[in-house]
């Protein structure tokens, strides 16, 4: 297998990133765009946090019930975890 020969010096440490062409807003691959495209917004990371904070709660209370889901405490804690993913992700789209 024949290896695969860059145009330019390639480090040892590169990312992903690197091994990508040149953007029109880039003068070389060490250089910051010239503008920065903001992936997430303030509703993608809040409902991102709060469903991985609710499901992790979810999951772990779930996990504690074990066979033994008749009630208590355990069961509470489940279902609240579930109808808070439910409330978060409503109140998200209800702000678009």
């Amino acid at each position: 297998m024949e290896r695969v020969r860059f145009p330019r010096e390639v480090s040892v440490a590169m990312d992903v990133r690197e091994t990508v062409g040149l953007q029109n807003n880039r003068r070389s691959a060490e250089e910051a765009p010239e503008v920065w495209v903001q992936r997430f917004g303030r509703t993608e990371r809040f409902v991102h946090w709060w469903t991985v904070l609710w499901l992790s709660v979810a999951v772990l209370s779930g996990l504690s019930m074990g066979d033994d889901s008749g009630g208590g405490p355990l069961l509470t804690l489940h279902g609240s975890a579930v109808a808070m993913i439910a409330l978060g992700l409503a109140a998200a789209l209800g702000r678009r």
